[in-house]
């Protein structure tokens, strides 16, 4: 019966968290200017991927993040370490927000390397609290970590060559 209510939560909690963060994902897209088009002009380090990688790859890491929040959402704990591990969610979600706008929008390389390095400490807080709600939802961050040590590579990388 338990299986049923907890389903009967997370698919529409799935649907409007992932929704969130594809539209916060595509609204920073937007604020942020041209990326595409800026991130073509840059010197960049080694290992840097194509430019058409990263909306796919942003399109399925904003996917695995809104449905590892549903499951935060609807698991069977208490309603504070839920809350606790949604804050440092929406921290963390924030960060991401705001670190294209900072690099891309503002151009400001060294304060996007800031915000990237506050995004992967938030990031790391926010797994261990969604860890301890649902251990699944903290697997779903996983490649979202190794994406964020990636492009904190390529912040780092991109602030020094520019």
């Amino acid at each position: 019966m338990q299986n049923k209510t907890y389903l009967k939560t997370v698919i529409p909690a799935s649907f409007v968290s992932v929704l969130l963060a594809e539209a916060l994902g595509f609204l920073s897209a937007v604020l942020a200017g041209d990326i595409r088009g800026k991130f073509e002009l840059l010197a960049k380090p080694p290992l840097t991927p194509p430019g058409w990688v990263f909306g796919p790859v942003w399109i399925i890491l904003y996917a695995l993040m809104g449905i590892a929040a549903a499951m935060v959402f609807s698991a069977m704990a208490s309603g504070t370490e839920k809350r606790r591990a949604l804050v440092f969610y929406g921290i963390q979600l924030a960060l991401n927000f705001i670190w294209s706008i900072v690099f891309f929008g503002t151009a400001n390389y060294l304060a996007g390397c800031f915000v990237i390095a506050a995004l992967a400490v938030f990031l790391v807080l926010t797994f261990i609290e969604f860890r301890k709600v649902s251990p699944a939802a903290s697997f779903l961050l996983i490649p979202y970590m190794a994406w964020i040590c990636f492009a904190a590579y390529l912040t780092v990388g991109v602030t020094m060559l520019n």
